[in-house]
C-alpha cells in the first residue's frame, strides 16, 4: 500500500469514530438533563419572593411537577415544614430555560415553635425549595431534591430582620433529573 492508501484509511477510520460517537451522544447521552437555580430571593415584610430559573439542557421534555418552600431549624437535619403555596406542574421544552415565581406567606415564628419546626425559641428559619420531577419513567421518584437557600433572622418578637446563607446552602446549579 503506498502512503495515499494510508492517509486514506485513516480518515475513513476517524470518520466512521467521530460518526460512532455523533450516534452515540444524539441518542444514548444527556437525553434527560434538568438544572435549578435560585436567582433571586427577597424576604419582604411578612412574604417571601422567590425566582427560580429552570434550565432543561438534555434533548427531551421535561416536566417539573411541583416545587415549594421548606422550613426548619436547619435543613442540613433533615425535616421540615412544607409551605401550602407552590407552582407547577411546568412542561419545559429541551435546550430552553423558564423562570418560575414562588411567593408564599411568611409563617409566624409561634407557629414554627408550636408544629416543632424550630425550638427552643429560636430566631433563625433554614429555608429552601423542595422540587418534584417527572423521571424519564413517568414517576416522582423518591427523595426530592431541596435547593437550600437562606437563613431567616427575626426578633424576638416574630418580625423579620433579614436573610443571608448558612453553611452548607446551595450556589449555582443543582441538578433535578
Amino acid at each position: 500500500m503506498k502512503y495515499k492508501d494510508y492517509l486514506a484509511l485513516a480518515i475513513s477510520l476517524m470518520a466512521f469514530l467521530m460518526s460512532g460517537y455523533t450516534f452515540l451522544d444524539n441518542n444514548f447521552m444527556n437525553q434527560h438533563r434538568l438544572k435549578a437555580s435560585v436567582i433571586k430571593i427577597d424576604p419582604i415584610a411578612d412574604s417571601l419572593f422567590c425566582d427560580i430559573l429552570i434550565v432543561n439542557t438534555g434533548k427531551s421534555y421535561e416536566t417539573l411537577y411541583s416545587g415549594k418552600f421548606i422550613y426548619a431549624g436547619n435543613l442540613n437535619d433533615g425535616g421540615g415544614r412544607l409551605s401550602s403555596e407552590d407552582f407547577g406542574p411546568i412542561v419545559i421544552p429541551p435546550k430552553q430555560a423558564i423562570i418560575a415565581n414562588l411567593k408564599i406567606a411568611m409563617p409566624s415564628i409561634e407557629d414554627l415553635e408550636n408544629e416543632g419546626t424550630i425550638v427552643d425559641n429560636s430566631i433563625y428559619i433554614h429555608a429552601g425549595i423542595i422540587f418534584e420531577v417527572i423521571d424519564e419513567q413517568g414517576n416522582i421518584p423518591e427523595g426530592s431534591k431541596i435547593y437550600k437557600i437562606t437563613r431567616l433572622e427575626f426578633k424576638k418578637n416574630g418580625q423579620l430582620v433579614g436573610a443571608k446563607p448558612m453553611k452548607g446552602d446551595d450556589e449555582g446549579m443543582i441538578d433535578l433529573l
